[in-house]
């Protein structure tokens, strides 16, 4: 009893330990991770004719202005109040120095290549503007900018005009310190930008037929339908020892008005098995194409080929403690490994074997899921159809090793040494004799078992076998019983000493 009590206080502790793990603080995105992250994502598109606005990528990042070269003649006011003076005192032509500081709110220009951040007219989410190729703007209506020129001449103002005209192919900078208003001229590429963006969704790893590599995500933001038919959302995942890599969007569902529920499939490279023993935080990244939502948090990785280790050893030690309480005085290996499935007379059943076999891996499973994601694992109808047909199989032989009167058969007596001759292979026989119906039953039950194993550590669920393997399962268990009946002795302890 001690052992078990020291076993029980042991689960309780790392149980507190995987609790603590879970779900670590992580601080905003920083330019690090930005820059990398907008490469991630999907590129999105802004229409022609669309207002924007451009600004700089944020604090730490470079791109304070833009390069320009206006595509026609564009009127200009100049900010320095002398220089509108002198300007209006001259009659014929006038150098501007370089640097020189002068309003628009006119015109084309061509932005040459850079980076800025961008915000579409609805006032959405921030986006990345890296084109590759120049990019063309107009004035946005009822909107001015400021832009730095450098030396040109300005003819003057034609007869009837108000203001002078930059010539076309004047160039100069566009300052994005404060944001300015635009129109675009042609479809312009961009990604989302989410420099600063703080913890705002908490990824849970989500067990199920689908796998360990599902993460369910509550998503909210007021004003949002969160539709796939109206919001097309994408992620990204990345670690501190890998760089972000696109992570699919498997569901997008609309749980109420501003909130919803996001289902995403995370990438292998991140969650490989037998890789890093300590716990590894992953960061997750969700983003719709217009900007409008932006997500991002953090959940803590353990390695599945570990935890599948730590949750063999555990339900070993937990095995072992039982099998020691079990045992007393008993020396024999033999004996102490089959114990937990022997019947009255001391000797092996196949029945009870098979009690023992999938309650075993359901502990298994519980304890890995457990350890991989904070969760107990989902326990199926297939599960419990499993055990009925193990429970099933013992009631009956329980039954059959009944006397003729209805009494049970009188267990054998037995000598201290009498379970150092167990023979494990007595499993498979009957009144001594090699039995092909229970050989049948064990591997069909080893072979279910093997795959039942591997869907668990693949899914973190039980997995839901098909209704002819099932079948298979129970028919030979069928079979089984029905072999005890037509047997000449009855059944798992019809005679002392004997084989069930």
């Amino acid at each position: 009893m001690k052992l078990l009590k020291v076993i029980g206080c042991l689960s309780l502790v790392l149980g507190l330990l995987r609790l603590v793990v879970d779900g670590p603080a992580v601080a905003a995105v920083d330019l690090k991770s930005a820059d990398p992250l907008a490469s991630c994502f999907r590129p999105a598109q802004i229409p022609l004719g669309a207002p924007v606005t451009l600004s700089n990528l944020g604090s730490g990042a470079q791109a304070a202005s833009l390069s320009y070269i206006t595509d026609q003649p564009v009127a200009f006011e100049p900010v320095d109040p002398r220089l509108r003076i002198r300007l209006r005192a001259m009659a014929g032509a006038a150098a501007l120095p370089r640097g020189t500081l002068v309003r628009v709110a006119s015109g084309e220009f061509t932005l040459a290549q850079g980076r800025a951040r961008l915000r579409s007219g609805t006032g959405a989410g921030a986006m990345l503007l890296d084109a590759a190729d120049p990019v063309r703007f107009g004035h946005a209506a009822k909107a001015s900018y400021v832009v730095a020129i450098k030396p040109v001449q300005v003819a003057p103002p034609a007869p009837g005009a108000a203001a002078r005209l930059l010539p076309a192919g004047s160039s100069g900078t566009v300052g994005l310190r404060s944001p300015v208003a635009l129109q675009a001229l042609q479809p312009i590429e961009v990604r989302p930008w989410l420099l600063g963006q703080r913890e705002n969704i908490f990824p849970v790893r989500a067990s199920g037929q689908r796998g360990l590599s599902d993460l369910a995500i509550d998503v909210r933001h007021p004003g949002i339908r969160f539709d796939p038919a109206a919001l097309a959302m994408a992620g990204c995942a990345w670690s501190d020892s890998a760089p972000p890599v696109p992570a699919a969007v498997a569901s997008l569902e609309g749980a109420s008005p501003g909130a919803g529920k996001a289902q995403l499939a995370m990438p292998s490279e991140l969650l490989p098995a037998f890789s890093a023993i300590v716990p590894q935080t992953v960061y997750v990244a969700l983003a719709s194409a217009d900007g409008g939502y932006a997500g991002y948090g953090a959940f803590t990785a353990i390695d599945r080929g570990w935890a599948g280790v730590g949750a063999t050893l555990l339900a070993a030690l937990l095995l072992w403690g039982c099998l020691n309480a079990r045992r007393g005085d008993e020396k024999s290996w033999s004996a102490w490994a089959s114990g937990l499935f022997l019947d009255a007379n001391s000797q092996p059943s196949l029945s009870l074997f098979q009690i023992f076999f999938w309650t075993l891996i359901t502990v298994w499973g519980l304890i890995y899921v457990f350890i991989v994601t904070g969760e107990l694992m989902n326990l199926t109808g297939t599960m419990l159809v499993l055990l009925g047909i193990a429970g099933t199989g013992t009631v009956a032989a329980r039954f059959l090793s009944r006397g003729s009167t209805g009494a049970p058969a009188a267990p054998a007596v037995r000598a201290p040494a009498t379970r150092t001759e167990v023979d494990f292979a007595a499993l498979l026989s009957t009144n001594g004799t090699f039995d092909l119906l229970k050989l049948q039953l064990f591997v069909f039950t080893l072979l279910i078992g093997a795959f039942v194993v591997w869907r668990i550590a693949d899914s973190g669920v039980f997995p839901e076998l098909d209704t002819e393997t099932l079948l298979l399962l129970g028919v030979s268990q069928g079979l089984y019983i029905g072999g005890k009946a037509a047997a000449p002795a009855t059944g798992d302890a019809a005679e002392p000493g004997r084989p069930a």
